[in-house]
């Protein structure tokens, strides 16, 4: 199909259109769980943003605004402006704060569950952005593989997504392929010390999780499932950093 540009998103956000892009069959299968949409559910039944965000132990748009601000002005990170992209977005609640910005003129809610996409990114939009909710374009896809042609989008966001990517590096380099130049990635993510040896990093990947977990997030519970085959993934500073400076980011 063709590939979205700067102008074709701006379409989707003016019309209020829902985006659907192709997601490899295994990965679609992986993650279009039953025990994902339950969790969808329960986040909307909660009846607002910061109910559903304390449920899935999510960050709350409030603390989302004060951290952008800080690192604005302690780091001199640098304003959204144009149509940005948010990464795994669950809620959608970073790029849904940055869209308030009156610069931003549309963000693209990437998530691979399509609950999120139909239901609770377009809730969660109308109640914090009111009229301009229009400017989030909810977005069914994988941050592996963007339906977007080359330097498009002019920033990209994610909180706590990035680190769930099966390929960090070509995450890395398609999100390089589609930002213009002088475009940026905000990201706030987890992180290990350089010093933490592979075998602390396999211990928490090798974590059962307890019965209880699995029944509130509403996984079967007559098997053990590790950390690991939830995709979970642990970082270290340096391979952070060496990943995205290897596609092209100054980081």
């Amino acid at each position: 199909g063709n590939l979205e540009t700067t102008s074709t998103l701006l379409e989707a956000a003016a019309s209020k259109k829902t985006l659907f892009w192709k997601v490899p069959k295994d990965l679609e299968e992986e993650l279009s769980t039953t025990a994902r949409d339950l969790s969808v559910a329960k986040v909307i039944a909660q009846g607002n943003v910061e109910a559903g965000a304390a449920l899935q132990g999510a960050v709350g748009p409030g603390t989302l605004s004060d951290l952008i601000e800080l690192t604005q002005k302690s780091y001199k990170t640098p304003k959204f402006a144009g149509v940005g992209l948010e990464l795994g977005a669950g809620l959608g609640l970073l790029g849904i704060v940055a869209a308030k910005a009156a610069d931003v003129q549309a963000v693209v809610s990437l998530e691979i569950c399509k609950t999120f996409v139909t239901s609770a990114i377009p809730s969660a939009a109308s109640e914090l952005l009111g009229d301009n909710s229009y400017k989030i374009i909810p977005t069914y896809g994988s941050f592996e593989d963007y339906e977007i042609s080359d330097k498009q989008i002019d920033f990209a966001v994610q909180i706590e997504s990035l680190h769930h990517a099966y390929n960090l590096k070509k995450a890395a380099e398609e999100l390089f392929r589609i930002l213009k130049p002088g475009g940026f990635l905000y990201s706030l993510d987890r992180s290990h010390p350089d010093a933490v040896e592979d075998g602390t990093l396999k211990g928490l990947l090798d974590h059962v999780y307890p019965t209880d977990w699995l029944i509130h997030h509403g996984y079967p519970s007559d098997k053990p499932m590790t950390r690991r085959e939830n995709g979970e993934h642990e970082i270290r500073d340096r391979e952070w950093k060496q990943v995205f400076q290897e596609a092209g980011f100054k980081v």
